[in-house]
């Protein structure tokens, strides 16, 4: 099968998150079987890569600079419109793509072109917004307002079918735009080729008795929530130290000033503060001796999309403190293979932190060992089964593009309408004519 992928982020670029990984393993795994993949992902460069036995890069650059900046969406029409360009090239030359698979993020599939067509969800934009801001209402429903929200919701109503790994995200979409959603969760894929190097570790925490939370440290994946806590957490446990590892993002508070989540952390701490360590961005083979030697992880995400952080501990046998409506629920039993609390619940996060770390060495790895059970689940075999199974059944039912139904021009007419408020003739070559 030849399987295109088209993505605003890969692991061959200089910056790159979660969705650049979770495509780089998907590849491997199905190249691997003898699959033909080709990833288009936007770049700052044009440039043809042999990625991996298997496995083409195109990086497509997209020159923004005759494009009106000041049109809501136009960067996002024209990566879509430059990217279906480059698939038609290829098609052109020869190379007959059985599927073409979008990332939601940007909308790059509202320009798809005639082929079989998948969208796979990884975020909502609404929700990532709200959760990024000091104040943050976890009982709202947070809605599309954005053009860029209806261009991503448009990208995925014309899609011929859609899946997410995350149940939760699953359901906020399905619940707004009525589509039936596939979960296929995301393989746990850990590399042979990685080595762990423990001199970090040694270096820093060796002998510490640390409680560790990774990934991005940023208000969305709960520093403030862990800020508003550590001193409470630290004066109860008086030979505990907490750990951060990876690049932290700023968040403005009520008033519009920056604050550092690093900053925010330490002042919190207060007497505390040496017991607070901030290791920064680490590679593989660095971080995982440092999670598999943590007493347990501590992730209490505002929101979050199956998060390969909690795949990542719960495969080294962790525990993890999760939160609940945030996609931890789909990985976690609760008291069984790790814990959840109520997301913002500084009181939830101060008990759970403090059971878990008065639990015997022997309790600890008991839930360790049924969290490895639960990821044992998520094996790439399985998972590649179920991706290739949906895909065929795609394939099999594709009639090309299809009418759009009476929600998809509902949504398409809004985005219509705020092109045509824009004071500018050239909105009009915006216009969906769908």
């Amino acid at each position: 099968m030849k399987i295109a992928y088209v993505i605003p982020e890969f692991v061959t670029e200089k910056e790159f998150g979660g969705l650049a990984v979770y495509y780089d393993n998907i590849s491997r795994l199905l190249a691997e079987e003898g699959h033909q993949i080709y990833i288009f992902v936007l770049s700052d460069q044009t440039k043809t890569v042999d990625y991996y036995p298997g496995i083409t890069v195109e990086k497509v650059y997209v020159d923004l600079q005759h494009v009106n900046a000041q049109i809501q969406g136009s960067f996002i029409r024209e990566r879509s419109r430059v990217v279906s360009e480059k698939l038609l090239a290829y098609m052109r030359y020869g190379v007959r793509f059985d599927v073409v698979q979008y990332a939601n993020l940007w909308a790059l599939g509202v320009e798809r072109i005639n082929v079989p067509t998948v969208v796979r969800i990884s975020s909502y934009q609404p929700f990532l917004r709200a959760a990024d801001q000091e104040f943050f209402d976890i009982g709202r429903m947070y809605e599309t307002e954005k053009v860029s929200d209806y261009l991503e919701e448009i990208a995925t109503l014309r899609a011929d079918a859609v899946y997410s790994p995350s149940k939760c995200i699953a359901d906020i979409i399905a619940g707004r735009t009525g589509r039936n959603i596939t979960i296929i969760e995301s393989p746990f894929y850990p590399r042979k080729a990685v080595r762990e190097d423990e001199k970090l570790f040694e270096e820093r925490l060796k002998n510490q008795k640390y409680i560790l939370s990774f990934g991005t440290v940023k208000i969305l994946k709960g520093a403030k929530l862990i800020g508003d806590s550590i001193y409470q957490v630290l004066s109860a446990c008086p030979d505990l130290v907490w750990v951060f590892a990876g690049s932290e993002f700023p968040w403005k508070d009520g008033a519009g000033n920056i604050v550092s989540p690093k900053e925010y952390i330490r002042e919190h701490a207060r007497e505390y503060m040496d017991r607070v360590i901030f290791l920064g961005k680490l590679n593989q083979e660095e971080l995982f001796p440092i999670v598999r030697h943590a007493l347990f992880c501590v992730m209490p995400s505002r929101i979050d999309n199956l998060p390969n952080t909690c795949i990542e501990a719960m495969a080294l046998g962790k525990v993890v403190i999760g939160t609940t409506g945030a996609s931890f629920e789909q990985l976690i039993d609760n008291g069984r293979s790790g814990f959840l609390i109520e997301r913002e619940n500084k009181d939830a996060l101060m008990g759970a932190i403090q059971y878990v770390y008065g639990m015997s060495e022997e309790q600890r790895e008991e839930i360790g060992r049924e969290a490895q059970i639960r990821i044992e689940a998520m094996q790439p075999k399985k998972i590649t089964e179920q991706l290739i199974a949906f895909y065929l059944s795609v394939i099999k039912s594709f009639e090309g593009i299809k009418e759009t139904d009476s929600y998809t021009k509902s949504v398409i007419k809004k985005y219509n309408d705020a092109m045509r408020e824009i004071n500018d003739r050239e909105a009009e070559r915006y216009i969906l004519k769908w």
